[in-house]
């Protein structure tokens, strides 16, 4: 049949009904592979143990923390520091002097660019420098001393007239104006009014309808006990919430059966009371491993690139066109398979795979010289038009070998010893073709129907594209190459292929469900990291999987690997349905290609962050399926994939609604992540989501907590008893 090139997201695909995992395929017959045993093994499901909700008081005094204040006079001198208790405020020393300059405060930046506000919290050493103004020649300064009740505030003009007078105001009081220290009723117009003749200091007393009350309020963290002190109907700002080593902060409660959280920002403080810090148990990520990964036991990927230790791959730049056949070339293929991060700008091949696997993935590309094949560009295009001539890249893969054999011995490119090069590599130096639906010169992995043996071992999988890949214009780009010396994001993805992974974007809009990863994935968009459930099928991670309702944080998977599996059934292997839960913060592998953005505009995007949560369903092909689905454009061992059928292979549950059009043109950004604020999971959107073979969702989520590395979230699991009929995924 006719290969067709399809293009989605910036990607190019061609595709054909041959077994194929790559970004097009061959137009000959597909060999019928037999998938490997798919009988696998696990160990047991490792469940967190249930959250602990309940006020408590440490009885164990951790260490508090001290914090240095320093106060820099700017004149080469120093006040003496304090030492402050941690979230308690510093105690605003009294206002030095200077010949000739007048004290204008304290502030956090040498330049007194930065005010400091005595009234909130210390949670680090500080230093406070004075800021001065020079007193000009017959040029005399007004102080004004407020006093609000139990607080003193400060002003310092030098022009009465321009005086901004403070007016304070309180829910239960009403002000009237001010007085003087004998209690006499001060006229303000008469403050504007003064004539400085040297500095001077007034004093003005606040004075409401009725006398300040005050109330306290006793705080309980569970290491001690704090005393806040305010006007009675007020409310009480900037309480610094506790820590607590392996607990999850809840809030301030009144009394151990209240299950709501005291709300500083709206209720008013009446009269004395005391509240007690509640905490709540984090478990541990405690991690279970499946026996299972594509190179062993996953559908129709015998045969494939090994994903663990260190196989010896095969680079071979082929010559199809003599202007380009130096050794600059070759060397520009060097650096973007085996590269450094300095030599590329980013990574290369080898590179990238070492970080993404966490170093269980080392791949030791061997570049060969340059190989001129029999036919020439042109000719091999011709070749490739012609349904019923053989694969012409077959051709030459086949060619190379045997050119190659007496100087490789290929024993040494067999690392799983399955009778098979572990993969090989043809880079052709031709351009290109970036337009055409129907050209050769693209990027594509596929298997060979060669059977021809170099040194006993056969060809199997192979990847072919052009070095026009290694330096691409920015408009054939789906990320920013303005920094890159030789990129290697292309051969990245194909080499995905290699391992046995699949394309995650959408080959026909047309046809099946739509939704997916909206491009946040190398095998999707060719950008970023792999994501959760492609280093699960290589063997890269192990899930923390969760059965039951826990409490537990995950840090940022790029760069630990942290991703819970939630489950509502006993798995004995990956190839089943579950949700993946990851935390992202455009760290690691993320950060050149904002792989999730905040802002939907990418030239003015940065990294999103947040916790993302994916349906996967990897459940594997029958033989009689895999027999009946030859055909299709799109051939994969999953009984689901992100192009034709009607649920997706892995898909993103975004915290907005979006519109079969709208998800055509989403690309991820904030929307695809869960964060404190935003949406709940299974609460607020999904409530009623179904898929294939789940009735209803099963569980909730929320964002507890979130920091720059981490977040802690709850997973609630609820009954479905008397839930009712299976309704659309959105209400």
């Amino acid at each position: 049949m006719k290969l067709k090139k399809l293009m989605l997201l910036g990607a190019t695909t061609l595709l054909a009904s041959t077994t194929i995992l790559a970004g097009c395929s061959k137009k000959t017959e597909t060999p019928t592979i037999t998938p490997s045993e798919s009988g696998s093994q696990g160990t047991s499901t490792i469940t967190p143990s249930s959250s602990i909700s309940s006020p408590v008081e440490s009885s164990t005094a951790p260490v508090i923390s001290i914090y240095t204040v320093s106060f820099n006079l700017n004149t080469g001198e120093e006040l003496d520091p304090q030492k402050v208790k941690k979230g308690e405020a510093v105690a605003k020393p009294s206002n030095p002097s200077r010949s000739g300059y007048v004290f204008a405060g304290w502030y956090l930046d040498e330049e007194c660019n930065n005010a400091y506000d005595f009234a909130s919290p210390v949670n680090s050493d500080l230093i406070l420098y004075a800021k001065w103004e020079e007193v000009k020649k017959d040029t005399y300064l007004l102080t004004i001393e407020y006093h609000i009740g139990e607080d003193v505030k400060y002003d310092v003009i030098s022009n009465p007239k321009l005086v901004s007078f403070i007016t304070p105001s309180f829910n239960d009081y009403t002000f009237i104006g001010y007085v003087d220290e004998a209690g006499a009723d001060v006229s303000l117009d008469s403050v504007r009014a003064l004539e400085l003749t040297e500095n001077k200091t007034i004093v003005l007393k606040a004075k409401f309808d009725k006398e300040l009350e005050y109330v306290n309020v006793t705080l309980k963290n569970g290491e001690e006990n704090n005393v806040e002190r305010l006007v009675k109907g007020e409310l009480l700002n900037n309480v610094v919430d506790p820590s607590k080593d392996g607990y999850l902060f809840e809030g301030w409660f009144e009394s151990s059966e209240d299950t709501k959280a005291f709300d500083f920002s709206q209720t008013t403080i009446v009269s004395d009371i005391t509240l007690v810090a509640r905490f709540k148990e984090i478990n541990k990520l405690n991690t279970t491993h499946f026996d299972n990964c594509l190179k062993k036991d996953g559908p129709l990927t015998e045969n494939v690139l090994p994903s663990l230790g260190s196989p010896k791959v095969l680079v071979i730049p082929v010559n199809l066109d003599n202007t380009k056949k130096t050794d600059e070339v070759r060397n520009s293929i060097v650096k973007a398979f085996k590269g450094t991060e300095k030599e590329t700008g980013w990574e290369s091949v080898m590179t990238y795979y070492q970080k993404s696997s966490y170093n269980k993935l080392n791949l030791d590309f061997e570049v060969t010289e340059w190989f001129t094949p029999s036919k020439t560009a042109s000719e091999y295009n011709r070749q490739y038009q012609d349904e019923s001539a053989n694969m012409p890249s077959d051709d030459i893969l086949d060619e190379a070998l045997t050119h190659f054999d007496s100087a490789y011995d290929f024993l040494d490119y067999d690392l799983d010893n399955d009778g098979y090069i572990d993969s090989v590599w043809l880079i052709y130096n031709s351009p290109v073709d970036y337009q055409s639906n129907d050209s050769f010169y693209w990027a594509f992995t596929t298997q060979t129907e060669s059977t021809t043996t170099f040194d006993s071992k056969k060809a199997s999988y192979y990847a072919f594209a052009g070095t026009d890949f290694i330096t691409p214009n920015q408009e054939d780009a789906s990320y920013d190459v303005s920094d890159l010396t030789y990129d290697a994001h292309t051969y990245i993805h194909e080499t995905g292929h290699l391992l046995g992974l699949d394309d995650y974007y959408d080959y026909d809009s047309e046809q099946g469900a739509l939704g997916g990863l909206y491009g946040a994935d190398m095998m999707d968009y060719n950008i970023g990291d792999h994501g959760p459930i492609n280093k699960m099928l290589l063997g890269w991670v192990d899930p923390c999987v969760v059965s039951e309702t826990t409490t537990i944080r995950i840090d940022d998977f790029s760069t630990t690997g942290n991703v819970l599996l939630v489950t509502n059934k006993t798995l004995s292997s990956i190839y089943d349905e579950y949700f993946l839960i990851e935390f992202y913060n455009g760290s690691g592998l993320n950060n050149h290609d904002l792989q999730i953005i905040n802002n939907i505009n990418k030239d003015e995007a940065t990294d999103a962050i947040g916790v993302r949560v994916t349906h996967v369903n990897a459940t594997k092909k029958t033989q009689e399926e895999i027999d009946n689905d030859k055909s299709k454009s799109y051939f994969t061992g999953f009984k689901y994939n992100n192009s034709e059928t009607d649920e997706l292979f892995i898909d993103t549950m975004l915290q907005k609604k979006l519109t079969d059009e709208e998800k055509l043109e989403y690309f991820a950004d904030q929307d695809a992540l869960y964060t404190p604020t935003s949406n709940k999971f299974g609460i607020d959107v999904y409530q009623n989501y179904i898929s294939d073979s789940l009735q209803k969702l099963f569980f909730t989520m929320t964002v507890d907590s979130m920091d720059e590395t981490g977040a802690t979230v709850t997973i609630t699991f609820k009954s479905l008893a008397g839930s009712g009929s299976a309704e659309l995924p959105w209400i």
